[in-house]
């Protein structure tokens, strides 16, 4: 079986606070739920969609900091700064 090379597709429901992440395009033919996150599969068992139900952007971005990117000056690493 030959596996998709094309980037998942990321979308988020502010309304209904779903994260949907679709990395096939393949038909989702069985689920399974694992608390707040549905995994959807296809006919061979390959992820082909996940969501993260309640979910909230505000709460990952108060959980962890994300690191922007690393100063370099003068031929020096310098710590990443962080998004608070």
């Amino acid at each position: 079986m030959r596996i998709q090379s094309k980037p998942p597709v990321v979308r988020y429901d502010p309304g209904s606070r779903i994260l949907s992440i679709r990395v096939s395009p393949r038909r989702s033919v069985n689920s399974d739920v694992h608390g707040n996150v549905v995994v959807d599969y296809d006919a061979g068992g390959i992820p082909v969609n996940i969501d993260i139900m309640e979910c909230s952007l505000n709460e990952f971005r108060r959980a962890a900091p994300v690191r922007r990117y690393v100063h370099v000056r003068r031929g020096r690493r310098v710590a990443p700064r962080t998004m608070a």
